[in-house]
Formats: C-alpha cells, sequence, structure tokens
C-alpha cells in the first residue's frame, strides 16, 4: 500500500525571512503563566462563540492551579476573557451566523498526504460563506495606543513569519474538499489586540 505523509497544520514553524517588525512580549518567569492565561481566554472564547456558560474558576484552577501567582493572576485572566467577549467584530459574527463550530476536528487526504487539525472557529455567514478563524494569544511590545492602531498588513507579516498562514491555508483546502460550492476565508483573531484580520480571499 502507499504510504502516507501525515501532515498537522499547527506545527508550522516560523519561515526563514522574517518580515514583521513587531516585537513579541515572551519567555521570562511569567511565561509559563501567560500561557496558560492564553489558553484560558481561547476556552472561554469557545464557550462563549457556542452560546454556552463557562465555568471560569474552574477552567484557571485547572489551567494555572499549579502556579503560585495564580491567584493574583486570575482577576486579569477574567478581564482578558471580558474584553474579547464583548470585542464588536465577534459579537457581529456571532449575531449574523447561520453556525458557528468550535474547536472542530478535521482529517483531509490529499494525495499521498493526510491532513489533521482542528479549526478553532469555523462559521458559516448568512449566505453560505465560510471563515475559519485561529486564535492566537500572542502579545505585543508596545503602549495600548501604538498597539490599538497595528496596521492588518504588518499583523499579516508576521503570521506569515510563524507560519500562521500556511496553517490556514491547510485547513482552508480541508474545508474547501467537503464544501466545494461555498466561499472560503480564513483570518486570525489575536486575542490580546482584539483584532480580527484576514490572511486572504475568497476561494
Amino acid at each position: 500500500p502507499r504510504e502516507l505523509g501525515i501532515k498537522l497544520p499547527s506545527k508550522h514553524g516560523p519561515v526563514g525571512r522574517k518580515t514583521s517588525t513587531l516585537v513579541v512580549v515572551a519567555g521570562g518567569p511569567d511565561a509559563a503563566l501567560a500561557a496558560a492565561t492564553g489558553t484560558f481566554v481561547h476556552k472561554g472564547l469557545e464557550a462563549f462563540m457556542r452560546g454556552e456558560p463557562f465555568a471560569a474558576d474552574k477552567a484557571w484552577r485547572r489551567l494555572a492551579g499549579g502556579f503560585p501567582e495564580a491567584d493574583a493572576a486570575f482577576e486579569g485572566a477574567v478581564a482578558d476573557l471580558a474584553a474579547v467577549c464583548t470585542d464588536a467584530v465577534l459579537l457581529d459574527l456571532k449575531r449574523t451566523a447561520s453556525r458557528i463550530d468550535t474547536e472542530l476536528p478535521i482529517v483531509h487526504r490529499r494525495g499521498a498526504e493526510l491532513t489533521i487539525g482542528s479549526l478553532d472557529l469555523l462559521v458559516e455567514g448568512p449566505t453560505g460563506e465560510l471563515l475559519i478563524v485561529d486564535y492566537k494569544s500572542t502579545r505585543f511590545a508596545g503602549t495600548d495606543a501604538v498597539l490599538k492602531h497595528i496596521p492588518d498588513g504588518e499583523l499579516r507579516a508576521f503570521a506569515h513569519d510563524r507560519g500562521y498562514d500556511e496553517q490556514l491555508a491547510d485547513y482552508a483546502a480541508a474545508v474547501r474538499a467537503l464544501h466545494p460550492h461555498q466561499a472560503v476565508t480564513t483570518a486570525v483573531y489575536f486575542t490580546s489586540l482584539r483584532r480580527l484580520v484576514p490572511m486572504q480571499g475568497k476561494g
């Protein structure tokens, strides 16, 4: 039998040439707690988009209970989650969607390659168009005023540097194979910025 190559879109790494000038806040003793906060926001956002309750206390204890600073950081994590759940762009997506799926597993075979992954968010719009959204909890250096005005092009360049666009292209190919008569677009939602950034046009 012919061997299949397994492709995991979420494992795409940085590309060789850096095109973005954005600086990421990373590393240091708080990096693990920051990662737990990002996961907490991600899980809470999933529940919000599904219209389901989210047990914040329980989720925080599971994700960050082992950190000495967990209690002090809880209020900030809840504030981060509340900020994305009141984002007008997400509220509009939720209001106009005819269907919403979160953490949707996908398996797609293309030739000798098998793509396996999970979509953070798949939204079917009112006229049947499909939008794939991948959540990223990356935090960028800069004042609130500066971060608020980062151009979409700069965030797309950052996504390219990190391989996010390739990840989403793999997901889009899988969704198009399942829904060949529907337009499919992709976007990254940067939770720290509360910004939905389209990656490419319809196809």
